[in-house]
């Protein structure tokens, strides 16, 4: 039976585990405070998980990371392969 969240058209998705999470907009305040579009069903304490878009920037550098990390392993070396 679908949720009523999905039958009100709100944006689910199912985490690995095989929970269902809902998707709501917050507003930033600073770089450590976000006001929420709706209340959520956690108290002070709580830890929830939030999803935030990688800017082009850190991209740039964890794949410039990522390409100085491999040159430093021999394709030849099997072991790697392993990790």
């Amino acid at each position: 039976m679908p949720s009523i969240a999905s039958q009100l058209g709100e944006p689910q998705r199912q985490t690995p585990g095989g929970s269902a999470t809902k998707i709501i907009s917050a507003k930033v305040l600073d770089p450590t405070h976000l006001e929420l579009s709706q209340p959520i069903p956690a108290k002070a304490g709580d830890l929830i998980e939030i999803s935030i878009p990688v800017d082009e920037e850190e991209r740039f550098w964890k794949a410039a990371a990522e390409q100085k990390f491999l040159s430093a392993y021999d394709p030849a070396d099997a072991i790697y392969d392993r990790l």
